[in-house]
This record gives C-alpha cells, sequence and structure tokens, in this order.
C-alpha cells in the first residue's frame, strides 16, 4: 500500500503537504479532473491546481472519463503521484463504473502515492454514501457506493468553513438532506477543517494543520 494523502481544501495546504513530502513532491503527478468536471462553478478549480504548482508539485492534466483499463494504466505508467481532484464524488464514482475501471484504479492508486481533496478524500474511503447531500441529482447508473479502500474511514470535508457547515446541517439549497442523516455506524468518520490534511502511512494516520 502506497501512501495516502487526503485533504479538504487544497489551497490552503499544498505548501504544507510539498514541505512534508520534500523530494517526492517534486515527482511527476497525474492530476485526475474527473470529479470536477460537471461542476457548474470553475473559479475553484484554477485556484486549488495553481495553488499545487506553487507549491512545487508538476501536475498534468488528466481525466479517467471513458477510458478502460488499458488506456489507464498506460497513461498512468509514469506517474508515481495520482492527485484526485475535489467536485463530485458520485459523478466520479460513475465514470469508474460506466467503464467497468473501478478495480483497475483501485490498483493503481495503491501503487503509488494517493492525494485526494474534496471529492477525492471521500473517493478514498470504504464508501461514499455518507458524503451524499444533494438529493435532487441522481447517478442511474451507479451499481453500489464503494469507495476505493484505500483507507478504512470517511473523510467528511470542509468542517468548520461557512459552506461546510450549510451542507452538513442543511444540505444545499435548504433540503433536509443534511450528512448526519446518512450515518448508519458501519463505518469510522473524520470531519476535516480546510487547514487540515491527513497522512496515512504503512497503517497508521496523523494530522495536519496549517
Amino acid at each position: 500500500m502506497g501512501r495516502v494523502i487526503l485533504i479538504a481544501m487544497l489551497r490552503d495546504v499544498a505548501r504544507a503537504v510539498a514541505r512534508d513530502l520534500g523530494e517526492q513532491a517534486k515527482e511527476p503527478m497525474a492530476y485526475i479532473r474527473t470529479a470536477g468536471e460537471n461542476s457548474s462553478e470553475q473559479g475553484w478549480r484554477i485556484t486549488n491546481r495553481d495553488a499545487l504548482v506553487e507549491a512545487g508539485f508538476r501536475p498534468t492534466n488528466y481525466t479517467i472519463t471513458s477510458k478502460s483499463a488499458v488506456e489507464l494504466r498506460r497513461d498512468l505508467a509514469e506517474f508515481p503521484i495520482l492527485c484526485f481532484e475535489g467536485g463530485d464524488p458520485f459523478y466520479l464514482l460513475e465514470q469508474m463504473q460506466k467503464m467497468n475501471t473501478t478495480d483497475t484504479i483501485r490498483e493503481l492508486t495503491r501503487e503509488r502515492l494517493y492525494i485526494g481533496f474534496s471529492a477525492g478524500a471521500t473517493m478514498a474511503g470504504p464508501d461514499i454514501m455518507s458524503a451524499r447531500h444533494n438529493f435532487d441529482t441522481t447517478f442511474p447508473e451507479l451499481t453500489d457506493t464503494k469507495g476505493l479502500g484505500l483507507v478504512d474511514v470517511v473523510v467528511l470535508n470542509h468542517w468548520g468553513s461557512v459552506p461546510g457547515r450549510e451542507v452538513f446541517l442543511v444540505g444545499k439549497r435548504g433540503r433536509p438532506g443534511s450528512v448526519f442523516n446518512n450515518f448508519d455506524g458501519e463505518f469510522r468518520r473524520i470531519f476535516l477543517a480546510d487547514n487540515q490534511h491527513l497522512d496515512f502511512e504503512e497503517g497508521r494516520f496523523a494530522f495536519r494543520e496549517v
């Protein structure tokens, strides 16, 4: 199992993560943007990616959408770092399942340094259902909500921020569907603030705070 770094807001901790990684931060990174492809707002994507570059990372944009298992193995072979962007984890998982590449992505991420922020952090856990807060959106092609299983906790992002409080306690657009209604006790959950990140290595994890 490779190292796993989970982040709520990349722009707030990118420099700290780069310092933690040292020379490893300079290795080629595949910046997987799939989760944000259907976002109605795009400014946050630019801000977060720019923060990576300013911190010294070397991201190359990539999407898993419409990619076969063969293409994924070929395209990602030269990238020791895989960074999964924020956005919608349900959309991200749907794209994996549509191409039947979920197991391939699990394999590739286990062999590399995995960095996930927001949706990418949620996707690293055993299941993503606890992150659902917008019941207007459906993904009919999803067969299940299993995550990548890189860690044994479900990360709930943006704890303490104004948008985060709205999502956690109310649900999007005022609908009564906060994430607290999704808790079934099956998995451990960690609430992650924007100025924090989680570092998992060799079965142990540590909180880092900026």
